[in-house]
């Protein structure tokens, strides 16, 4: 911890003292963990940052595994970071209420945020955990992901594992999701916003870079967006590989799929061009995007007749509930696609009609070529979209 007590009561933050001053309270004064009250150790030696350990026979039940040098360093500079902006930042404070130590405890006016920089992996159950202990008590955690658990595959496109798919963010319903990371070493900040995930392991997203010196906690904040007509474009390959390679892959998951596929009479190669297309916030749904849009068509929109009306709460219901991580915000958007593609119509809201039949392909050659004929559509009514949204702007 870089944060401890002195039995004088005083808070002290061993890195920001000249040595000299450390070598004497080594000396002279005794220090305490602010939440279980333990005597902690000065650690000051040539490679580490300074700060306080408790004593290996003694755990503190705030103490946290994988707070190394590099998340300490982290730690520190996002502290420091703070302060630069003006802001009166807390480290390490302890809040008695929910016997939790946040990394850095910020107020902004009446709004409290818990900054946890996490440089290591951590369960679900204690993410959740900490997560509804700052939310119990009106607090906004905000995750940092240490700079050393990003996985880029390729410009634009990120690799997340079921671990790391815990800490995205969405602060409002209508924000984009957000994911934040920093490395202490070359101390930049990287902001990756309105993800878009292909398979449970890989999204496409907006990347921004910034050097801390030149990030305010606003523009950290601030809501991107993908370039629609780049992701459409990238997701022609997606929807190609997926004609020859989709639901292939090992595992419980994908068997059973392949299995109802076939239970229904059908194949990857006959889908309609319209299953497994890009929807925000998928990551809420513990499928992958091809398994529940199928269901959707297969099981509740091709059996009805033209003109006969279903439920967004039945397309929620093809799900067991533990699948659903919160909301049902992707399958609001897949439908609304399916109304521009002119399949639907909403009568009111959460209420669907269908006004035109599925189109099953023949074969894996006729499926690509509508696979790209539909990726190609969507890229021009997104230009078409964009195009008159600035045409509109420049009139008022």
């Amino acid at each position: 911890m870089l944060q401890a007590l002195s039995e004088h009561g005083k808070e002290v933050i061993l890195a920001t003292l000249a040595k000299n001053d450390i070598n004497q309270l080594r000396k002279t004064t005794r220090f305490y963990c602010p939440a279980c009250k333990q005597e902690v150790l000065i650690k000051a030696g040539s490679h580490v940052i300074p700060h306080f350990a408790h004593q290996s026979t003694k755990r503190c039940h705030t103490h946290h595994i994988g707070e190394g040098y590099y998340h300490e360093q982290g730690k520190l500079q996002l502290y420091q970071w703070l302060q630069s902006l003006g802001y009166k930042p807390n480290l390490e404070v302890y809040l008695r209420e929910i016997s939790q130590r946040p990394d850095i405890f910020l107020s902004i006016n009446k709004k409290h945020i818990a900054l946890e920089y996490q440089c290591a992996t951590i369960s679900s159950e204690e993410f959740r955990h900490r997560n509804l202990g700052y939310q119990r008590i009106g607090i906004t955690p905000i995750w940092i992901l240490g700079g050393n658990r990003l996985q880029r595959k390729r410009n634009q496109q990120l690799k997340i594992n079921a671990n790391t798919r815990l800490f995205i963010h969405q602060f409002k319903q209508e924000h984009p999701t957000k994911l934040f990371f920093y490395c202490s070493n070359s101390k930049q900040f990287l902001r990756v916003n309105d993800l878009y995930f292909s398979n449970q392991t890989s999204a496409f997203a907006h990347f921004q870079f910034s050097s801390l010196d030149k990030l305010s906690l606003q523009s950290m904040l601030l809501n991107t967006f993908v370039d629609k007509q780049e992701l459409y474009r990238k997701w022609e390959k997606e929807k190609y590989r997926f004609r020859l390679y989709g639901g292939r892959g090992v595992g419980k998951q994908a068997g059973q799929w392949l299995t109802w596929l076939y239970k229904h009479q059908t194949s990857i190669e006959h889908l309609p061009s319209v299953v497994f297309l890009p929807v925000p916030h998928a990551h809420v749904i513990n499928r992958p995007l091809w398994d529940w849009q199928s269901r959707i068509c297969l099981s509740i929109i091709e059996p009805l007749p033209i003109g006969v009306c279903f439920s967004l709460t039945a397309c929620k219901n093809l799900l067991n509930p533990h699948e659903i991580l919160s909301g049902a915000s992707p399958i609001y958007a897949y439908l609304q696609i399916l109304i521009t593609l002119g399949l639907l119509q909403e009568k009111t809201h959460g209420i669907y009609e269908k006004i035109r039949p599925l189109q099953f392909h023949q074969h894996v050659e006729q499926a690509v070529y509508a696979d790209r004929s539909l990726m190609h559509y969507l890229r021009t009514l997104e230009r078409n979209t964009k195009h008159d949204s600035q045409e509109n702007s420049h009139t008022i």
